[in-house]
């Protein structure tokens, strides 16, 4: 991409990202984005198809480095030595960190039930953060989860499926409880609420008993 499309691109997206505060991405129009960017109709669809397009595409760019973050912290072994909090804590405190910074762009499109086409973005994006930090546990969930050997990639999947839509479900509450946003109140929610089976396999310190 050259540096005029980098600059349009990144106009585009700190323009929607500023309309999906004041506007469900629902009633956000590609004229209504072309004209706050300042471009024409033909050029915003050199770059998304839909003001959603642009949304996701935007929070992915964010999110992607959250992601890649959590994940490195977790392989290099000497780095998670100096982390105060416990292993499966890291993903929640890191996005909880982004949510604040987005929070009315997030209660604006995340309904209190956690339903809207951002809140199954997000799951959908935290389901594949939580599949690759268990990748190389799918032994033990399938052992938690009651399953043979051999369908520890379905065991892998439900987790991260059932981890990814609870968290989203308690992000929305979260959001919406009318309380100051804190990452800590996230994580004890969180904390609470996750089954010990999860916890020992997210923290790495799981054995062959369940």
């Amino acid at each position: 991409m050259d540096a005029r499309a980098q600059r349009t691109q990144n106009a585009l997206r700190a323009t929607i990202l500023s309309l999906a505060q004041e506007h469900e991405i629902s009633q956000i129009s590609v004229t209504q984005v072309a004209q706050a960017a300042q471009i024409n109709r033909v050029t915003f669809y050199n770059h998304a198809t839909s003001p959603l397009d642009l949304l996701t595409q935007a929070l992915r760019e964010q999110l992607d480095l959250v992601r890649s973050h959590v994940l490195d912290s977790h392989q290099d072994q000497s780095l998670a030595t100096t982390q105060s909090s416990p292993v499966r804590q890291r993903p929640i405190e890191e996005l909880g960190e982004h949510l604040i910074v987005h929070q009315v762009m997030y209660r604006r499109n995340i309904t209190p039930t956690g339903h809207g086409a951002v809140a199954d973005f997000l799951t959908q994006h935290f389901a594949q953060t939580v599949y690759q930090h268990l990748a190389e546990q799918s032994r033990h969930l399938a052992t938690a989860l009651g399953a043979a050997p051999e369908h520890s990639q379905s065991a892998l999947d439900a987790t991260a499926q059932f981890i990814s839509h609870g968290t989203i479900g308690v992000i929305a509450v979260w959001l919406h409880d009318g309380t100051e946003l804190t990452v800590q109140r996230l994580v004890t929610y969180l904390d609470n609420l996750f089954p010990a089976w999860w916890i020992r396999i997210a923290d790495g310190t799981t054995n062959e008993q369940f």
